[in-house]
C-alpha cells in the first residue's frame, strides 16, 4: 500500500505537465495536479513513520520523469558523456526532492507541536519551499512548480494577476492536503473533523471562483478596444542547434531570418523579433556600431526594425566580458538599444564552483563563461516598450516584474530551445511565458529558434503559435498596456508571508522544546 502510493504520486505529477515521451506528445492532465499528492498525504496521515524517506522518494521519481529532458542536452549539445549527463540530472533531482521532503517533514512536525492543521502548515511549508528553490542554490531552479500545470487552464485562475504564480501554488498544494485530510476522515469514520474540513474546502473554491470572475471584470482590454494595436512580426529560423554556430552556414542562417522578415514585411508588420543568438556572430561592444552581416548579397536596408538576439563582447581592462544579449536595431542595422542577459543558466552559460566541479567546463566550451547583466532595458518602437527576457529568464518572476516596473508595456522573450530536441521541456517552458504575461498584465511576445514561438494576451493564454521545428513567421497586431497590476507592483507577497509564516512557527517550536525543558 505505502508504495503503492509513493509511485501513484510520484508518476502522476510527471503527467500534471506538459509531456512528451519518445517523441510523442500526450493529451494535456492538468488536471491531475489537484490531487496528486493525495495518495502520498494519505499514507502520511495513516503511517507517518519514516516520513520523510516517503516524501523523499516520492519527489525523487517525481523530478526524475519531470526533468529527464536535461540529460538530452547535456549529452547531444553540451559536450558531457551520458553517465556524466545522468549525474548531473540526479544531483539536481536530489536536492529539489530534499527540499521537498524537508518541508513535508516540518509541516508534520508544526502541526504536532502548535495548534496548527496539517493542511495549512503543509501548504505554507510547501509555498516557502518553492520560494526558496527559485533563488538557491546557484541561482535557483523554479521548474516543475504544480502551478505551471494549469497553462491550459489560466482561464481560471485571473486572480494570479494579484497572487502571482505562489498564489495559484499555493491554492493546488491547500487543495491537495484538504482532500487527503478528508479521505482520511471518511476512512477513519470521524464525521465532526471530515464536514469541518469539507466546508473549508468548499469555501476555498468558492472564493478562487468569485475572485477570478471580479478580475475578469477588471481586466486590462478596453486598451485593446480602442487601439488598433502594432503589427509585430516573429520569426522562427529552425536552425538545427549543431548548424546554429557553423561558421561556413552562419550567413546562410542570417539569410534564412532575412527572408521569413521580408515574407512577414508585406503582411503589414512594424517591427520584427528574432530568436535568442538567432545573429550567429559575435558583436564587439567597443569597436561596431551595425550588425554588417545583415547586408550581405547587396542589400542596403533592413525590411523593418529588428530586435534580435546575438553574443556580444566588451573589453574591461585585461578581461574580456562575454554577454549573451538582445539588441534593437534600426532599418539601416545601427544599434539602438542593448539588454544583456541577468539571470545565467549554470552548467550552460557558466560553472557555479569552478573548482569542485572542473569536469563541466565542457558545458560552456562552445561560448566560454558569460557576464550577467546588471539591470533591466526599456526598448522604445513607437508606442511599444518592449522588455526582455532571454533564454529561461522567464522562469524567474522577479526578472519579468522589474522589465515591467521599469516601463515595458510588452514584453518579449527570445530564446533557443533547439537544446531540448524534441522533449517536454519547449512545451513546459511555454507556460512560464503564459505565466509571466497573466502576471503582469502583458501582452508577451516569444521568439524561438525551433519552437514554440508564440502571441501570448494579458490573460495568460497563447493566441497564436507556429508548429515547432518548422521555419516560418507569426504577424499578430500586439497593444501596449501601461497600468501595471497588483503583481507588478507588489511582488510576491503570498510567498513572503508564507516565509514569515514558516520561520516564526520553526521558532516558536524551537523556543517550546527549550521552555519545556
Amino acid at each position: 500500500m505505502l508504495l503503492l502510493c509513493i509511485l501513484l504520486t510520484g508518476l502522476a505529477g510527471i503527467f500534471i505537465y506538459p509531456t512528451v515521451f519518445f517523441g510523442h506528445r500526450l493529451p494535456e492532465m492538468g488536471y491531475l495536479a489537484w490531487f496528486f499528492l493525495v495518495p502520498l498525504l494519505y499514507c502520511q496521515f495513516k503511517n507517518s513513520k519514516k516520513l520523510f524517506i516517503k516524501s523523499f522518494t516520492a519527489a525523487f521519481i517525481f523530478y526524475a520523469g519531470s526533468l529527464y529532458w536535461l540529460v538530452n542536452a547535456m549529452t547531444n549539445f553540451g559536450g558531457l558523456g551520458f553517465y556524466e549527463s545522468v549525474g548531473v540530472l540526479l544531483l539536481i533531482v536530489v536536492i529539489l526532492s530534499l527540499y521537498w521532503a524537508t518541508s513535508n517533514w516540518l509541516a508534520h512536525k508544526i502541526s504536532i507541536y502548535l495548534p496548527i492543521p496539517f493542511f495549512v502548515s503543509f501548504t505554507i511549508l510547501m509555498v516557502t519551499m518553492d520560494f526558496c528553490r527559485t533563488y538557491f542554490p546557484v541561482g535557483g531552479f523554479p521548474w516543475a512548480m504544480p502551478a505551471y500545470s494549469q497553462g491550459s487552464f489560466l482561464q481560471y485562475f485571473e486572480w494570479v494577476d494579484v497572487t502571482g504564480m505562489y498564489g495559484l501554488n499555493l491554492l493546488i498544494y491547500l487543495i491537495n492536503a484538504l482532500l487527503a485530510d478528508i479521505l482520511f476522515h471518511v476512512f477513519e469514520k470521524r464525521r465532526e473533523g471530515m464536514v469541518v474540513r469539507a466546508v473549508v474546502l468548499l469555501v476555498i473554491v468558492v472564493f478562487s471562483v468569485f475572485l477570478n470572475l471580479a478580475r475578469k471584470a477588471s481586466t486590462f482590454d478596453d486598451v485593446a478596444q480602442n487601439d488598433n494595436g502594432v503589427l509585430t512580426a516573429l520569426v522562427q529560423g529552425n536552425i538545427s542547434q549543431d548548424m546554429k554556430w557553423n561558421v561556413r552556414v552562419a550567413k546562410e542562417n542570417v539569410d534564412e531570418h532575412l527572408k521569413l522578415t521580408e515574407k512577414a514585411t508585406e503582411e503589414g508588420a512594424e517591427l520584427a523579433i528574432w530568436p535568442e543568438t538567432a545573429y550567429p556572430f559575435t558583436v564587439n561592444l567597443k569597436d561596431d556600431t551595425d550588425f554588417p552581416y545583415l547586408f550581405w548579397r547587396g542589400r542596403t536596408v533592413l525590411p523593418m526594425p529588428l530586435y534580435v538576439g546575438a553574443v556580444s563582447i566588451q573589453e574591461d581592462g585585461v578581461a574580456q566580458l562575454v554577454y549573451n544579449s538582445s539588441f534593437y536595431l534600426d532599418t539601416k542595422a545601427q544599434i539602438k538599444s542593448i539588454y544583456h542577459k541577468r539571470h545565467l543558466v549554470p552548467f550552460g552559460e557558466y560553472i557555479p564552483f569552478k573548482e569542485y566541479l572542473s569536469f563541466a567546463r565542457r558545458l560552456t566550451v562552445a561560448v566560454g563563461d558569460f557576464t550577467p547583466g546588471k539591470e533591466p532595458v526599456v526598448v522604445e518602437h513607437g508606442r511599444l516598450k518592449l522588455g526582455a527576457l532571454i533564454c529561461y529568464e522567464d522562469i524567474f518572476p522577479d526578472l519579468a516584474r522589474s522589465q515591467t516596473r521599469a516601463g515595458s508595456n510588452v514584453l518579449a522573450n527570445l530564446t533557443n530551445d533547439a537544446w531540448y530536441g524534441n522533449t517536454s521541456a519547449p512545451y513546459q517552458h511555454l507556460v512560464f511565458s503564459q505565466m509571466r504575461a497573466l502576471e503582469n498584465r502583458r501582452y508577451l511576445l516569444r521568439a524561438t529558434n525551433t519552437g514554440l514561438t508564440a502571441v501570448i494576451n494579458p490573460h495568460g493564454m497563447v493566441e497564436a503559435t507556429l508548429p515547432p521545428f518548422e521555419a516560418g513567421y507569426l504577424v499578430r497586431a500586439v497593444y501596449p498596456i501601461e497600468k501595471m497590476s497588483t503583481y507588478t507592483l507588489y511582488g510576491d507577497w503570498v510567498a513572503w508571508v508564507c516565509f514569515a509564516l514558516a520561520g516564526s512557527s520553526v521558532i516558536a517550536i524551537v523556543i517550546r522544546r527549550i521552555v519545556g525543558r
